[in-house]
């Protein structure tokens, strides 16, 4: 505490005495909040961030009073050295009490790492992003190019135009996909574009589809030589989440009341999205499943806040 001198002769130091206090209080918990570092789940360090937070919590619907409230908590009881991890359950567990729809719509990054341990459910995945924008797709053909044999992740049709489409899944949060994997891609194409000029059409676009960021090389090769990239937040208008989220193209992985060996289930018979499993219907995903009435009617609450 600042001394406060007395006699009303001293009134006026006094007053200086205490805002001098107040504003190195202030500064001393600025640098504090500075200083205080949160761990990524691959265990780099980086300084706890609010506005981050806050726009992805409006990002998934979030209120702007509950997102505000819920940032605010979360600087409150986040400590140096606290992972990220930590901090997202922390987050998650306000939005299911509070907004479970947000809630939902929060958890759609870990949720499509949830598709399995390899990309081949990301890719069909992949593939009906693509038929919602009316394009004809195949998964997983096998194409001879000048060089040698591919198989192709999805190949995408439209208007007598062929779309090569190669996709890169990760299950590992914080990776991104980097140089190589472009690099990669578009050698792919260009060892198999004449295949399709023998047939009489033309590729007219190769794309990169990932569920994970891109690095800036990734970004500057594909300007450079016209490949595509639909990767978690790239572009920043109509990216992956966009198609997605505006086509109601939620992974069944979202539902938290499905177990991992139903999902993997519901998998192998090509329900991949919620919209596949309301077409099932409660009584199809019942028998498909085996599950209980009162968990089917359970996911079904949650499926209806998604795309009802």
């Amino acid at each position: 505490m600042p001394v406060i001198l007395s006699g009303s002769f001293f009134g006026f130091a006094n007053l200086l005495i205490f805002n001098l206090f107040i504003r190195l209080k202030k500064r001393t918990r600025k640098k504090l909040a500075v200083k205080k570092k949160v761990i990524k789940s691959d265990g780099r360090k980086q300084p706890f961030n609010e506005s981050k937070i806050l726009n992805s919590l409006k990002m998934a619907g979030t209120s702007s009073a509950l997102a505000k409230k819920t940032t605010e908590k979360l600087n409150k009881i986040t400590v140096d050295g606290t992972a990220t991890d930590t901090i997202y359950k922390d987050a998650l567990k306000d939005l299911r009490k509070y907004e479970p729809r947000s809630a939902l719509k929060y958890s759609l990054k870990r949720a499509i790492m949830d598709m399995g341990p390899d990309g081949y459910t990301f890719e069909k995945y992949v593939a009906r992003i693509f038929n919602s924008r009316g394009y004809e797709t195949e998964h997983g053909r096998m194409v001879t190019g000048r060089c040698v044999k591919h198989e192709l992740d999805v190949i995408a049709k439209k208007d007598d135009r062929v779309y090569i489409i190669e996709c890169k899944y990760h299950n590992d949060r914080g990776t991104k996909s980097n140089i190589k994997t472009a690099l990669y891609v578009h050698s792919r194409y260009l060892d198999i574009r004449e295949e399709f000029c023998d047939e009489g059409k033309d590729i007219m676009e190769v794309w990169l589809v990932t569920n994970t960021k891109v690095t800036a090389d990734v970004k500057q090769y594909a300007g450079c030589v016209g490949m595509n990239v639909l990767a978690w937040k790239y572009p920043g208008a109509k990216n992956l989440q966009y198609y997605i989220e505006n086509n109601l193209l939620y992974p069944i992985s979202i539902l938290p009341g499905l177990s991992g060996s139903h999902k993997d289930l519901l998998y192998d018979n090509d329900v991949i999205t919620v919209k596949d499993i309301d077409f099932l219907g409660q009584k199809g995903l019942m028998e498909l499943t085996g599950i209980s009435t009162k968990k089917a009617i359970r996911i079904f609450k949650e499926l209806e806040l998604l795309i009802h």
